[in-house]
């Protein structure tokens, strides 16, 4: 008996099959407005940005701050992963950054670099909320503020401690001993939702003596939660826009 014949999708490499678009209207490219986490290349960290245009293949896009509030500065040419939901899943689309534009207001254009596939959890998008942390359990505790939050993990500026010795007027960053690697426990209060689990410090950043920034990435956060934090966070993002706030 001789053997059926080839069907197209046989010859596809697994490779190209993986990279294929999506061929799908909208999701090709995020719209106008949407919520962005780019990730450049030379730096990995992911920096949030909003689509101001569409124009073919390129993205004009807002240029983002980093958590002191200052532009980021990349040159041209940087490779950027761009992030951003549609359908309830991620989607990452490679690009690189073509032109800078420092009008008003200041855009980058970002042109594809290849085709769009389904992002990882692990690519989420961040907002910049303020709501209380608390890193630790008993008298080990610290109490923090959260500088930005995703599903995938935070970034908080610890409270300060007065250190008696060295008077009232002294304040240190509180629990020093808090290093890169240590797991942790967590517990992130919003109003519609508590958010308490394991994480690791991937960051550590002491300005001066009044602060120290740390960044976490939960562990072992149920899928259930990830989704209902990414609603609170995307409904929040909206509402910062809409007020000009962001």
């Amino acid at each position: 008996m001789s053997a059926p014949p080839p069907r197209p999708e046989d010859s596809v490499p697994p490779a190209a099959k993986e990279t294929q678009p999506l061929n799908v209207p909208g999701e090709d490219y995020p719209k106008v407005g949407a919520v962005l986490d780019l990730i450049p290349a030379s730096r990995g960290d992911a920096y949030m940005s909003w689509v101001e245009d569409v124009a073919g293949e390129d993205l004009v896009v807002s240029i983002p701050k980093d958590l002191a509030r200052r532009p980021v500065a990349l040159a041209v040419g940087e490779q950027i992963e761009v992030i951003w939901k549609a359908s309830g899943a991620l989607r990452c689309l490679p690009a690189v950054l073509a032109e800078i534009d420092l009008g008003e207001p200041p855009h980058w254009r970002l042109r594809s670099a290849g085709v769009v596939k389904r992002g990882q959890r692990r690519e989420a998008v961040r907002a910049p909320l303020r709501v209380p942390v608390v890193l630790g359990t008993g008298a080990s505790a610290a109490r923090a503020m959260t500088l930005d939050l995703s599903e995938g993990g935070l970034g908080c500026v610890l409270d300060r401690e007065p250190r008696p010795l060295l008077g009232p007027s002294a304040p240190v960053s509180a629990h020093t001993s808090f290093g890169v690697g240590d797991v942790v426990r967590v517990s992130v209060t919003l109003p519609e939702l508590t958010v308490n689990c394991l994480a690791e410090i991937t960051r550590r950043l002491v300005h001066d003596a009044a602060r120290t920034d740390l960044s976490l990435r939960f562990i072992g956060l149920p899928e259930r939660v990830q989704d209902d934090l990414r609603r609170l966070i995307f409904t929040r993002l909206r509402d910062l826009r809409q007020r000009g706030l962001l």
